[in-house]
């Protein structure tokens, strides 16, 4: 009985509990839901007290927004893909950022000169802009390999992702250039090669390269005509231990492990064919010419990127309500002071 009487206690207690529980939400609720009520109502309140001010300034802002969209200058955007092997990183970030300095500051003379343009062409170039490129499936592989390594465990392997992911180790870069007249884009192909060549760190390093290449492919080939000539002399003495073994001939033939290795006829053939994969290599890198070239030229578009006119008369409406609502808080802020001070004088 005694049991019983304790059980009936603790479930009237939980459930005085609970109803507390829900009341107090109840009310924060209520309370929460006054407090924003009050909060509209003041506001309401507010904008009709000085319903002319906001009439104002909201028609104030709406006619600036259409006055920008008639004076405003409009512009184009364009973009181009580029790889460099060469000039990458900072090295053509910064390059690029000089560009952009010249282009909006109005030094036409010098951007001309940089771009290998005239004048005329230089002033209708608004702005220029690097982006990194690099595909979503690549950086997400990279991403997600990071996260999954402990660079404790594996420092060089971690170290290694995040330089694949850092922007100095990247090469292929898409650069957006904003024009004031699309007749310039079809010039600006050959002008940010122009730039991108016009480098004595990149000329140096473009020429040894070449160097590098014509002298390997020269090597190659003298050691393909080497190999072609072992090749030969290879076939020809199997011919003739055929034509001997046909004949009957007693002739032995006598070679070491190390002569059989070398005298290999397969070994051979997959040495010459590997030099071969090899010249090729070097003709296709010297025919791409792959130091500095441009993936995808700039494409002209006929519609200026510049925002509508409905668009800016209501991003000015907004911009005057919110200065007119500013004006009144601090105009109703600034009374509330007047009168705490009033009842500070009073009281002493």
């Amino acid at each position: 009985m005694a049991t019983d009487s304790t059980n009936n206690q603790s479930k009237a207690s939980e459930e005085i509990d609970l109803k507390a529980l829900l009341q107090s939400i109840g009310n924060f609720f209520q309370n929460a839901f006054e407090r924003a009520l009050d909060l509209i109502i003041y506001f309401r309140r507010l904008v009709k007290k000085r319903l002319v001010l906001f009439v104002i300034l909201a028609a104030i802002g709406a006619g600036s927004g259409i006055v920008i969209n008639v004076i405003k200058q409009p512009h184009y955007v364009t973009s181009a893909v580029v790889n460099s092997q060469f000039f990458r990183g900072k090295l053509i970030q910064n390059a690029f950022a000089n560009l952009n300095d010249l282009a909006e500051e109005g030094n036409h003379l010098v951007l001309a000169e940089k771009l290998h343009i005239d004048t005329v062409s230089a002033s209708l170039i608004k702005s220029f802009s690097l982006e990194v490129l690099m595909s979503e499936a690549d950086r997400d592989l990279y991403e997600t390999l990071l996260e999954g390594l402990d660079p404790q465990n594996n420092p060089v392997l971690y170290n290694q992702i995040q330089e694949k992911l850092s922007a100095d180790n990247q090469t292929t870069y898409k650069i957006v250039a904003e024009l004031y007249d699309p007749e310039v884009i079809p010039e600006l192909d050959s002008a940010v090669l122009h730039f991108l060549l016009d480098n004595e760190f990149i000329k140096k390093r473009i020429a040894i390269n070449n160097i590098n290449l014509e002298r390997r492919e020269e090597k190659i080939a003298q050691e393909l005509d080497k190999m072609d000539s072992l090749s030969s002399l290879i076939y020809l003495n199997y011919q003739r231990m055929a034509q001997d073994q046909n004949r009957g001939s007693n002739n032995v033939y006598v070679g070491g492990a190390e002569e059989s290795a070398i005298l290999n006829p397969l070994q051979v053939y997959r040495e010459g064919l590997d030099l071969y994969n090899q010249e090729l290599e070097v003709k296709r890198a010297r025919f791409l010419n792959e130091d500095i070239e441009m993936i995808e030229n700039f494409t002209r578009f006929q519609k200026p990127k510049v925002a509508g006119k409905i668009r800016l008369s209501l991003m000015g409406f907004l911009a005057g309500i919110a200065l007119a609502l500013g004006i009144s808080l601090a105009l109703d802020f600034n009374k509330f002071l007047d009168r705490v001070e009033d009842s500070r004088k009073q009281a002493a």
